[in-house]
């Protein structure tokens, strides 16, 4: 089981099937190296994928605020253009104007 998920990318699962694991057979048997060489290799890959996500959404998050600077550049532009163009531009609010 162990193994498997961490084929599947599952590497906190596989982490805790071998942890157990090593509990079950006691710190003397042959086998705790193997264990923990493979605990090492999956935590070093979950750190990895987290270190890789933790950029995935840093990027997304400037993506976003480069996305509103952009579309309130615009939007500016837009007004300023307006401006530019009558003498009589005035911006109101409606009193009856439902809030978000």
């Amino acid at each position: 089981m162990a193994f498997d998920a961490f084929e599947q990318n599952q590497f906190k699962q596989a982490i805790a099937y071998w942890t157990m694991m090593k509990k079950l057979i006691g710190p003397n048997d042959s086998r705790v190296p193997m264990l923990d060489r493979s605990i090492e290799r999956a935590q070093s890959r979950l750190d990895a994928d987290n270190k890789a996500m933790a950029i995935v959404n840093g990027a997304e998050a400037a993506g976003a605020v480069v996305k509103s600077w952009l579309h309130l550049r615009k939007l500016m532009q837009q007004a300023n253009a307006l401006t530019s163009n009558s003498d009589d531009f005035t911006c109101t609010r409606r009193s009856d104007a439902k809030t978000r």
